[in-house]
């Protein structure tokens, strides 16, 4: 049974809307795009074995393909995964994957394997999402702690420092007045 915050999940991904609060994680970027490859992959072969799609479709989907390893060969490397733009462009081709499946099931291929279903919220790309704003709210907390440490430290360092060469500064006066009431005693006798 999926809860109130499961079917939201599950509506986010769908109209490819996800929270801004929440990001997906390199590695689940590439799994979800090792995923998608192996989708299309296994879809531009059984198109291969398919003597009945017309050459208007195959070529059109030949595109398709050649555009997806494009996109999978150049930008697929762990800088490229940190952005969530990158996720946005596999879930794209797994979309348009699904529809070319659609397509080329109605126009006589014969798929060997069965339909993309989408993944249920907890598995796969959903595991993989990391609340950055929990993180980053920790982390803001936990710097403005430390400066709030650093700063109590350090005034209470300062104050008996301050202290420290006041009481120095009554000792030498206290020193100096001694000396020169010696040296009046000298000069006196």
């Amino acid at each position: 049974m999926i809860d109130e915050a499961g079917r939201r999940l599950i509506a986010q991904r769908n109209g490819n809307q996800l929270s801004a609060s929440l990001v997906y994680s390199p590695a689940a970027i590439k799994a979800e795009a090792e995923t998608t490859n192996a989708i299309i992959t296994q879809l531009a072969t059984d198109v291969n074995a398919s003597p009945r799609i017309p050459k208007a479709n195959r070529d059109a989907f030949g595109t398709f393909v050649a555009e997806w390893v494009n996109f999978y060969k150049s930008s697929l490397s762990l800088v490229d995964r940190l952005w969530f733009s990158t996720m946005e462009k596999v879930h794209e081709f797994r979309k348009r994957a699904a529809e070319w499946r659609t397509l080329l099931t109605k126009k006589g291929l014969k798929a060997s394997t069965p339909a993309d279903k989408p993944v249920a919220p907890g598995i796969g790309p959903e595991a993989g999402k990391i609340p950055w704003m929990w993180i980053l709210g920790g982390a803001s907390v936990l710097v403005g702690l430390f400066f709030v440490v650093r700063i109590v430290r350090g005034s209470m360092l300062g104050q008996a420092a301050l202290a420290e060469a006041e009481d120095d500064a009554v000792a030498a006066a206290r020193e100096a007045e001694r000396r020169k009431a010696a040296r009046k005693v000298i000069t006196i006798t």
